[in-house]
């Protein structure tokens, strides 16, 4: 295995392009802009969520007593319109 090591030590390291690090920093600077601004993403974020927190209140059980008047209507006497016995 040593003789292998030894054939590596005649390589020479070969040097970058010079264009390469601008290159690079391109292609980072390009990828940093993001494709939708985040201003508009916590904007839309927001609206979810507000319209989901009024879904939920309106679709929701008022209250208790909204069920004990419903029981009180069912016990209050409906005209049945018939006369004289016909």
């Amino acid at each position: 295995m040593k003789p292998n090591l030894d054939s590596l030590k005649h390589l020479k390291k070969v040097g970058a392009p010079e264009y390469l690090w601008e290159k690079i920093q391109g292609r980072i600077q390009q990828k940093k802009q993001p494709i939708i601004p985040l201003f508009w993403v916590e904007i839309a974020a927001a609206t979810i969520v507000t319209i989901i927190g009024i879904e939920v209140y309106l679709f929701s059980p008022q209250s208790t007593a909204s069920a004990e008047q419903y029981a009180e209507i069912a016990f209050i006497q409906q005209p049945n319109n018939m006369l004289y016995n016909e």
